[in-house]
C-alpha cells in the first residue's frame, strides 16, 4: 500500500460509523462531568451516605415515609447479602467514573480504597448496637467492589477510547454553548445531543502533499498528525498524589469521625440500656431483655455483675448467642474478670458439659471440690467428665464419692451401675448397687425409674415393669414416672416381640397406652406421653389409630412441634409401607439428611412391594451415603438392604449388611437373627450354630437353633452326632412355655435320626389330635411309618394328606390302592367313607361300608355310625361293647366323648368317673384327658362344690409337671370361666393367652377367649379375637351369633351386613332371622325390622312353632332396646308388648315372661292385675320370684296382703316346698314384719342347714338391723362356702362386718362384690362404708354411680331405705362433705 493510498484512509476512530452514537453518549457524559471536582464531590457523597448505613443501628429510618408493608417486604424479602452487593457495586463503579480521565494506578488506588473501607466498617459493626459482624456480609461486599471495577474498566475503555477525547475536545470547542433563553430543559439537552451526534461523525484524515513537513502547532505520530491539544488529551496523566492524599484523609477523617460519633453514643445510651435491660427482665420479656444486655455489655465489658446477670439469663433463656458456646464465653468472661463468682462457675460447668467440653468442665470442678469438699455433686459431675474422657477407675471413684455424700441423688447410683456393667462386667455387682439404690430411697420414683432403665439396658424388661409399677404406687399421676412407664413398656413390647410372643406383646402395649391416656397432665407434657402413644399403636395394634391419633396432635401442636410428629409419622408410614402417607409426611418437612435418606427409604419400600429388588437395593445403598453419619437410620437401611440381597441371591452382601448393623447394634435380635439364618442357609452350620447360640434366651430363637442343631447331625456320620446339646435346648423348651407343635416336631425328628420310632409315633399322636389335618404332622406320621415297616399305616396317612390339600381324586386313588392291598385296613375304609361323606357322595361311602362293616372292631363301627351321623347306632353298638367289655379304658372314652360331642353331659360325667375309678388299667394319657373333661362338666353345673372338684382335677393333671399341656392350659381356661369370682375371669384370661403365647390357639379358642373380654368388661380386645376365629373359617352358629352381634354393638355395621349375607347354610332359619333383624334396628329401621319378625311368625307350621318365633321377636326387639335404640323405643316396646301378649294366649305359661316385661317397662299396676289373674297357673318358684320383683318395684299394703295370702295358700298346698316359704319370708321382711321373717328363715335351716337364699337373707336381716352379728356372720361364711364368693353373698357378708365395725374388712367385700355386679343396693352399700370410713367425696361418686345404674328410693328394702336416708342426712348436715349432696326420697 502507497503512501497516498495510506493517506486516504479514514481516521482509527472512524473506522466503525455504527458506533457515532455511543460516542456521541460518552461526549456528552464526559462534558456533564468534566469538571474532576464535580465527579469528586458525587464520590464522596456515596462513601459518605454508604458509612452511615453501614454504621447506624437503624438504617430502615430513611423508609419510614413509605407504606409498612413496602418496608416489611424490603426489609425481610430480600436477602441482606443483595443489598450489600448493590451498595459496594453502585459506589465502586461512582468511584470508577471518577478515575476515569485518570491513570490505571489511580483506579487500582480507589479500588483498594474502598476494599479497605468495606473491611472496617464490617469491623467496627460488632460495635454498633443490634449490628453483627459477618464474614458473609465482607464477601458479598467484595463482590460488588469487584462487579464495580470490572464496570469501570469497561467505562475507561469507552471513553478514552480512539478518536474520543479528540470529538470531546471539538465538541466543547464548537458543539458546546447555552441554552437560548426561554428553550425547555428537553430541548436543550436535545440540541446539545444533536451537536455532539455532529462533532462524533467521520471526517477526512489530515493530510499534507509533503508529509514530513507539519506546521508548528501538530506533532506527527506516524502517520496520524495531531495538534498539541489532542496530544494532551491522548496522553496519560501523571499520578495525582495531591488528590489521592485528599481523598486518602477524606476517607480516615469520615471513618474516625463516625467511630468518635458512635463512642459519644454508645456512651451516652450505656447506663439506659442496663435499665432497659432490667425492666424487660422483670416483666418477663426475656428476648429484650437480652438485646439490651447484649448493648450494655458491649459498650461497659469491664461490668462484672452486668456481664453475669447477662450470662444467667441467657442461660436460664436458653437463648444463646452463638448456641451453648456463646453462654459458655459468657460464663468465661465472668471467671477471667471474678474467680470469686461459683454461681456462675456452676452454671459453666453444666453448660461445659452439654457442649462436650469436659476438660474445661474438669477443671472448673476441681476449683469448686476445693471449695465445697462434701458436695456430691461436684463428685457427680467429676465422674461424668472422667468418664466421657475415658478415665473408667476415676470416674467410679468419683461416682462413690458423690454417692457417700449425697446418697439421695439418683443419677451416680444409676452412672456407677451402668460403668460396672458395661466397662468391668461386674454386673452383679451393678445389679446389688441398683438394689440399695431403692433400699436407701424407697419412696423416690426416680430410684425405682432408674433401676427400670437400667435393667432394660440389660435386657430385663419383665423386671423393669414391676420397678415401674412400684414408681406408679408412690407418684401414679407425675408426669416423669408416667414417661417411664411408658419407655419400659414399649421396651418389655419390643421384647415380647422379639420373643415371638406377639400376643403378650399387644397386651403389654393395649396396657401401657391405656396408663397413657391421661387428662390430668400439662399439654406439652401430654403432647409427649401421645407420642409415646403412636408408637405402641404402630407397632402392637392398628396403624390406622397411630395415624389418627397423630393426626388429632398436628392439629393442636405448635409449628415447632409439628416437626417431630411429621418425622414419626413418615418413620411410621415407611415401616408399615403407607408410601403415600410417608411421602405427604416428608413433604411437610424440611430438608436434611434424615429427611433425604427418609425419601430414598420410601423409594426403596415401594421397589419392595413391586419386588424390584435391584432398584430397592440401590436406593438403600444411596440411602446408606447419605445418613452416613446417623447410626441409627442406617441400622434400618442395612436391614433392608439385606432382605433384598437375600431376595436376589447375593449371600456375601447379605450378610455384609447385617454385620454391618450389629458393628452399630450388637444387641439387634434381628440382624443375628438374620444373619445366622443366613449363614444356615449357605450351610455354613459352625457359624450360624455360633450366632444362635447367642439368642438361646429368646424361646423362638432357641427352636431354630434345635432345628439346624438336627439338620446338622443329618449332615455327619451317626456316630458322630451329638444330641446332648438337642436335648437340653428342647427340655428348657417345654419348661418355658415354647409351641408344643414345634417341640413335639422336632423331638419327633430327633427320635427318627435316632431310630426310636415308636417313641416318635407317640410324640406325635400327643398332638394329631390338637391339629387334626395338619400337613406337617401328617408328613412326620407318614415318615415315621415308612421307616419303621408299616407301609399300609404311610400310605393311608398320604390319602388323608391329599385329602386335607383338597385332592379329592388322588386322594381317592390312594386310599382305594391302599384297601386292595389290605381289606382288613379298617382305619383306611373310614378314611375313604369321610372323603365321600364330606363331597356328597354318601352312596359310594355306603358301599365302601357294607364292603369292610365285617372285618372292622366296634370302635371303628362306632366312629362309622357317627360319621355317617346315625348317633344312635353309633352310641347304641358302642355301649353295648361298654356294658360287656367295662375295664376297656379306650371303649369307655369313646363313649364318653361321643356323649360330650353331642351335648348328653349328664351320660358323658359318669363314663368319666368311671374311668377314674379304675386309674390303674388306663394310660396316664386316657386319665388325664377323663380328668380334663370331668372338670369341664362339673364346672359347667354351676355349683360352687363341683366347681372347686373341678379345679382339684386340674391340679391333679398340673401336679408334677415343670411345663403344663396346652390341653390342660385350655381345660382350665374353661372351668375358669364359669366360676362366680370375677377374678378367675381374668385368669382364664391369662391361660388363653398363654396358648395364644405358644401359638397354638385354634377358632374355638379365639372365640372363648372373646367372650372372656366381654364378660370383664373389655369389648375393645374381644373384637379381634372374634375376627381372629372367623379367619380361620369357624362357622359355628353360636360363634357366629356372638360375632355378628358383637359387630353391631361395637358399630361395625357393614362388616355385621357382610356377615349376615354370608352365613352358611347350616345356620338355622330363626337365626337368620334374628340377626337380620337386630342389624336393621341398628341402622334406624326398626319397623322394617318388625314386619320381618311378623312375617317370620307367621310362616309359622305349628302353635310350638310359632310360640318359640313369639318369643324370638319379643327377645330380639328387648335386646334392641337394652342396647339403647332410643330412636325406635315405641315401636320395639309395642312389639314386644304385642309379641308376648301373642306368646300368652298360645301357650299362658309365658305370662311370666309378660309380667317381668311389664315390671321392666315400669307398668307396676298392670303387671301387679295380671299377676293376680294367673297366679294359680304359675310354677310355685316362678309366682314368687314376680311377686317379689313386683313388691321390690312398689310394694304397699295391698299388694303384700295379697301376694302374703297367695303365699300362704301355696305353702299349706305344698308344705315340703323351701323356695315358697323363703319368698313367704322375703315378702314378710319387705313387709317390716322382721321377727316373723326371721322364725321362718331358721325353720327352712333347721330343714336343710345348707339352703343358700335362707342363709343369706338371714345373715342380711340379722346384720341390717344390728342383732346377732356373730351368727350372722356364720350364716355368711356358710353360704359363700356353699355357692362361692358370688357377689350377692359377698354384698351381705360386707354388710354384716359393716354391722361388726370392721369397715376396711367391709369395704374389701364390698367392693370385690361391686366389681362383680353393678347392683345398685350393693353400690349403695359401698357408699355408706365409703362415708364411715372419712371418704366423702369417694361416698359422693359411688352414689351417683349407683343412680346411674337405677338405685330408686321407693324399690328399696326398708332397711336399705333407712340406709340411704341417713346416708343423706350425712351429707345434708355437712358432716362428709361441705356442700350438700344428696339423693331425693
Amino acid at each position: 500500500m502507497s503512501v497516498s493510498e495510506m493517506h486516504e484512509q479514514p481516521a482509527v476512530g472512524n473506522r466503525e460509523p455504527g458506533s457515532m452514537m455511543g460516542r456521541a453518549i460518552a461526549i456528552v457524559m464526559r462534558s456533564w462531568f468534566a469538571s474532576a471536582q464535580g465527579r469528586f464531590a458525587l464520590a464522596a457523597c456515596c462513601m459518605t451516605f454508604l458509612t452511615y448505613l453501614l454504621l447506624s443501628e437503624d438504617p430502615w429510618w430513611l423508609f419510614r415515609s413509605f407504606p409498612k408493608e413496602t418496608v416489611r417486604t424490603l426489609k425481610h424479602g430480600v436477602v441482606d447479602k443483595v443489598y450489600h452487593f448493590v451498595a459496594y457495586f453502585g459506589t465502586t463503579c461512582i468511584l470508577m467514573w471518577y478515575a476515569v480521565s485518570g491513570t490505571r494506578r489511580t483506579m487500582s488506588l480507589l479500588a483498594a480504597a474502598v476494599t479497605v473501607h468495606a473491611v472496617v466498617t464490617e469491623f467496627l459493626q460488632q460495635f454498633v448496637p443490634r449490628r453483627t459482624t459477618d464474614m458473609d456480609d465482607l464477601f458479598a461486599n467484595l463482590a460488588g467492589i469487584a462487579a464495580g471495577v470490572c464496570v469501570g474498566i469497561q467505562l475507561r475503555r469507552m471513553l478514552t477510547g480512539s478518536g474520543t477525547i479528540a470529538a470531546v475536545a471539538d465538541f466543547k470547542r464548537e458543539a458546546w454553548t447555552a441554552p437560548e433563553p426561554g428553550v425547555s430543559t428537553r430541548r436543550a439537552v436535545k440540541q446539545v445531543v444533536s451537536r455532539a451526534v455532529q462533532v462524533a461523525k467521520p471526517r477526512p484524515t489530515m493530510t499534507n502533499t509533503r508529509p514530513e513537513v507539519v506546521s508548528a502547532d501538530r506533532t506527527s505520530f506516524g502517520r496520524l498528525q495531531l495538534s498539541s491539544d489532542q496530544i494532551a488529551e491522548v496522553q496519560p496523566r501523571q499520578l495525582n498524589y495531591r488528590l489521592l492524599g485528599i481523598v486518602t484523609g477524606v476517607v480516615g477523617l469520615m471513618l474516625v469521625s463516625t467511630y468518635a460519633v458512635h463512642g459519644w453514643q454508645v456512651r451516652r445510651v450505656a447506663g439506659s440500656s442496663l435499665q432497659n435491660a432490667r425492666q424487660a427482665k422483670e416483666a418477663g420479656d426475656v428476648g429484650v431483655a437480652l438485646n439490651f444486655f447484649e448493648q450494655y455489655c458491649s459498650s461497659s465489658p469491664n461490668d462484672v455483675n452486668a456481664l453475669a446477670e447477662f450470662a444467667i439469663l441467657s442461660d436460664d433463656a436458653r437463648t444463646r448467642p452463638n448456641g451453648g458456646k456463646g453462654v459458655f464465653m459468657l460464663f468465661e468472661r465472668v471467671l477471667r474478670k471474678d474467680q470469686t463468682r461459683d454461681d456462675i462457675r456452676r452454671r459453666l460447668v453444666v453448660t461445659a458439659i452439654e457442649l462436650g467440653r469436659y476438660s474445661d468442665a474438669l477443671s472448673h470442678v476441681k476449683v469448686l471440690q476445693q471449695t465445697y469438699p462434701k458436695e456430691g455433686l461436684f463428685d457427680f459431675q467429676a465422674g461424668v467428665c472422667q468418664e466421657k474422657l475415658g478415665n473408667h477407675i476415676a470416674a467410679a471413684e468419683a461416682f462413690q464419692a458423690a454417692i457417700d455424700d449425697s446418697p439421695e441423688m439418683i443419677e451416680p447410683w444409676e452412672r456407677l451401675a451402668w460403668l460396672k456393667h458395661s466397662k468391668s462386667a461386674k454386673t452383679e455387682e451393678a445389679e446389688q448397687l441398683m438394689l440399695r439404690l431403692v433400699q436407701v430411697n424407697s419412696q423416690e420414683p426416680a430410684a425405682w425409674i432408674a433401676r427400670a432403665k437400667f435393667r432394660v439396658r440389660t435386657k430385663q424388661p419383665e423386671e423393669a415393669g414391676l420397678d415401674i409399677d412400684r414408681a406408679l404406687k408412690i407418684a401414679p399421676n407425675e408426669f416423669q414416672v408416667l414417661y417411664a412407664a411408658g419407655e419400659v413398656g414399649i421396651a418389655r413390647a419390643r421384647q415380647a416381640r422379639a420373643d415371638d410372643r406377639l400376643p403378650k406383646a399387644r397386651r403389654i402395649a393395649i396396657e401401657t397406652e391405656t396408663l397413657l391416656a391421661r387428662e390430668d397432665q400439662s399439654k406439652a407434657d401430654q403432647r409427649r406421653l401421645d407420642l409415646q402413644r403412636v408408637i405402641l399403636a404402630a407397632e402392637f395394634g392398628d396403624v390406622k389409630k397411630a395415624f389418627a391419633l397423630a393426626a388429632t396432635l398436628l392439629e393442636d401442636s405448635a409449628a415447632e412441634d409439628r416437626i417431630e410428629i411429621h418425622q414419626l409419622m413418615a418413620e411410621i408410614a415407611i415401616g408399615h409401607e403407607h408410601f403415600n402417607q410417608a411421602r405427604d409426611s416428608l413433604d411437610q418437612l424440611p430438608r436434611t439428611e434424615i429427611t433425604d435418606g427418609q425419601r430414598l427409604r420410601l423409594e426403596a419400600g415401594v421397589a419392595m412391594s413391586d419386588q424390584r429388588w435391584r432398584a430397592a437395593a440401590d436406593s438403600l445403598e444411596e440411602a446408606r451415603r447419605i445418613l452416613a453419619e446417623s447410626p441409627e437410620q442406617l441400622q434400618k437401611v442395612d436391614l433392608k438392604l439385606a432382605e433384598c440381597f437375600g431376595r436376589i441371591g447375593q449371600v456375601e452382601d447379605r450378610l455384609v449388611a447385617y454385620r454391618r448393623v450389629l458393628k452399630y447394634s450388637p444387641q439387634s435380635v434381628e440382624a443375628r437373627r438374620g444373619l445366622a439364618s443366613t449363614l444356615a442357609t449357605a450351610k455354613r452350620y459352625p457359624e450360624a450354630l455360633a450366632e444362635y447360640r447367642q439368642l438361646v434366651h429368646i424361646p423362638a430363637v432357641r427352636l431354630e437353633l434345635v432345628r439346624h442343631l438336627i439338620d446338622y447331625n443329618a449332615t455327619v456320620p451317626e456316630v458322630a452326632r451329638d444330641w446332648k446339646e438337642v436335648t437340653e435346648l428342647l427340655s428348657a423348651a417345654r419348661t418355658d412355655g415354647g409351641s408344643l407343635l414345634d417341640v413335639t416336631m422336632l423331638s419327633a425328628e430327633m427320635l427318627i435320626l435316632k431310630r426310636e420310632f415308636d417313641d416318635a409315633r407317640r410324640l406325635v399322636a400327643q398332638i394329631h389330635d390338637d391339629f387334626p389335618g395338619d400337613s406337617d404332622v401328617l408328613a412326620l406320621q407318614i415318615q415315621i411309618a415308612e421307616l419303621s415297616g408299616d407301609p399300609q399305616e404311610a400310605s393311608r396317612l398320604k390319602g388323608e394328606t391329599l385329602a386335607s390339600n383338597g385332592q379329592v381324586e388322588d386322594a381317592e386313588r390312594q386310599l382305594r390302592n391302599t384297601l386292595l392291598e389290605s381289606e382288613e385296613n379298617g382305619e383306611a375304609a373310614i378314611s375313604l367313607m369321610k372323603l365321600y361323606l364330606r363331597n356328597d357322595r354318601a352312596e359310594q361311602a355306603v358301599e365302601v361300608f357294607r364292603q369292610h362293616a365285617p372285618r372292622m372292631t366296634t370302635l371303628q363301627l362306632s366312629r362309622t355310625y357317627e360319621a355317617f351321623g346315625d348317633l344312635q347306632r353309633a352310641i347304641g353298638v358302642l355301649q353295648q361293647y361298654v356294658d360287656q367289655q367295662s375295664d376297656d379304658t379306650a371303649a369307655v372314652q369313646q363313649l364318653a366323648d361321643l356323649y360330650l360331642r353331642n351335648g348328653r353331659q349328664e351320660l358323658a360325667e359318669p363314663l368319666f368317673e368311671r374311668m377314674l375309678s379304675f386309674e390303674s388299667n388306663a394310660t396316664d394319657e386316657s386319665v388325664r384327658s377323663a380328668r380334663r373333661s370331668l372338670a369341664i362338666i362339673l364346672a359347667q353345673k354351676q355349683n360352687y362344690q363341683d366347681f372347686q372338684r373341678a379345679t382339684a382335677l386340674m391340679d391333679q393333671n398340673a401336679a408334677g409337671k415343670l411345663t403344663i399341656e396346652t390341653r390342660d392350659i385350655r381345660a382350665m381356661a374353661t372351668v375358669l370361666r364359669h366360676s362366680p369370682r370375677p377374678a378367675d375371669h381374668l385368669m382364664a384370661i391369662e391361660l388363653l393367652e398363654k396358648i395364644d403365647d405358644r401359638r397354638q390357639m385354634n377358632h374355638h379358642d379365639h372365640w372363648q377367649l372373646g367372650k372372656l373380654y366381654l364378660q370383664v368388661g373389655l369389648p375393645e380386645q374381644a373384637g379381634p379375637q372374634f375376627d381372629r376365629a372367623a379367619r380361620d373359617g369357624f362357622s359355628d352358629p353360636a360363634f357366629l351369633g356372638d360375632l355378628i352381634l358383637h359387630q353391631i354393638q361395637t358399630g361395625a355395621l357393614l362388616e355385621a351386613r357382610e356377615q349376615i349375607e354370608h352365613l352358611p347354610t347350616t345356620v338355622s332359619p330363626a337365626d337368620v332371622v334374628r340377626w337380620r333383624s337386630r342389624y336393621l334396628m341398628a341402622i334406624g329401621q326398626a319397623p322394617v325390622a318388625v314386619q320381618e319378625l311378623d312375617a317370620f311368625i307367621d310362616s309359622s307350621t305349628n302353635s310350638g312353632m310359632k310360640t318359640d318365633r313369639l318369643l324370638l321377636g319379643a327377645a330380639t326387639c328387648r335386646a334392641a332396646l337394652l342396647l339403647g335404640a332410643s330412636v325406635n323405643e315405641a315401636a320395639l316396646s309395642q312389639a314386644v308388648d304385642r309379641y308376648l301378649r301373642a306368646a300368652v294366649e298360645e301357650d299362658s305359661k309365658h305370662v311370666g315372661d309378660l309380667v317381668q316385661w311389664l315390671l321392666e317397662r315400669r307398668r307396676d299396676v298392670e303387671a301387679f292385675e295380671l299377676l293376680s289373674v294367673v297366679w294359680q297357673q304359675l310354677p310355685t318358684d316362678t309366682a314368687a320370684r314376680l311377686s317379689l320383683d313386683m313388691l321390690r318395684a312398689g310394694a304397699n299394703r295391698r299388694r303384700l296382703a295379697l301376694v302374703e295370702q297367695h303365699m300362704v295358700e301355696h305353702i299349706h298346698e305344698r308344705p315340703a316346698s323351701l323356695d315358697s316359704k323363703r319368698c313367704l319370708a322375703d315378702v314378710w321382711s319387705l313387709g317390716e314384719k322382721y321377727s316373723e321373717a326371721e322364725e321362718l328363715y331358721r325353720e327352712i335351716l333347721r330343714v336343710d342347714s345348707r339352703y343358700v337364699p335362707a342363709l343369706n337373707s338371714l345373715a342380711w336381716n340379722l346384720a341390717m338391723r344390728g342383732r346377732l352379728l356373730d351368727e350372722a356372720m356364720t350364716f355368711a361364711e356358710r353360704a359363700i362356702a356353699q355357692a362361692g364368693p358370688v357377689p350377692q353373698l359377698l354384698d351381705t357378708r360386707g354388710c354384716v362386718k359393716l354391722a361388726q365395725s370392721r369397715l376396711r374388712a367391709a369395704t374389701d367385700d364390698l367392693t370385690a362384690a361391686a366389681e362383680g355386679e353393678n347392683s345398685p343396693t350393693t353400690l349403695l352399700h359401698l357408699a355408706f362404708v365409703q362415708g364411715e370410713t372419712g371418704n366423702p367425696d369417694q361416698a359422693r361418686q359411688t352414689l351417683a354411680y349407683a343412680v346411674e345404674t337405677g338405685l330408686r328410693p321407693e324399690r328399696l328394702h326398708p332397711l336399705d331405705r333407712g340406709m340411704l336416708e341417713r346416708l343423706n342426712a350425712q351429707l345434708q348436715s355437712g358432716k362428709l362433705v361441705a356442700r350438700k349432696t344428696s339423693v331425693d326420697l
